[in-house]
Parts: structure tokens; sequence; C-alpha cells
């Protein structure tokens, strides 16, 4: 998984962490590191969480993997209605698995 997630490192990734922002909502950080327990993640979102001013550098924190609830690349310059597309996406491409994978089949001769 880590090889996986290497290739987004220094990189814009969306990521949901209900534990830390309080919904499931995705919201941008930067991947800075990868570790066998977690993600080090930097992002403006964390450091208004502890109540750092609108001008104040990105805060870096580490997060596990379990209190990760998704975690997807991004471009970095997708819009904050990038994610709600995203979401759609992912919703719209399930239906099509499940649609595909309960559809009845020919029977060949």
């Amino acid at each position: 998984m880590t090889s996986m997630l290497g290739h987004h490192m220094n990189k814009s990734v969306l990521v949901s962490i209900p534990s830390i922002f309080g919904n499931t909502e995705p919201r941008h950080c930067r991947l800075v590191g990868i570790e066998t327990a977690g993600l080090w993640l930097e992002s403006d979102h964390f450091s208004r969480l502890v109540g750092g001013s609108s001008d104040a550098p990105p805060a870096l924190v580490f997060v596990p993997f379990s209190q990760i609830g998704c975690l997807a690349g991004a471009p970095a310059a997708a819009a904050p209605s990038a994610v709600a597309s995203v979401g759609a996406r992912t919703e719209t491409s399930r239906l099509r698995r499940t649609t595909r994978d309960t559809a009845p089949r020919k029977k060949s001769r």
C-alpha cells in the first residue's frame, strides 16, 4: 500500500478524517510522509483547528490509518466543488458495478 501512496508524496490529496474534522467531507491536504501506522499530512485546515490565524503556515500532523475514512489523489488546483464531484463519481461508479454484477446474464448456446 505504501508504494501506491508514494506516487502522491508532496502532492495534494483529498482526505476524510471524521475524528478530526467532525464529518466525512474530504479536505485538501498535502501528503508529506508515509509511515507503517499512518500518514503525515499538511493543511491549513489543521492550523485552523488548533486556533491558528488565517495567515499561519499550514500545520503538519500525523494521522493514523485507523482514523482515515478515505484518501484519494487530487489535482493541486482543484476547487472545493471538485470534492463534491469526486463523491458523485464514486457513487456513480459504485452503482454501475452493483448494476453490472446483479444484471441477469444471457445464456450462450
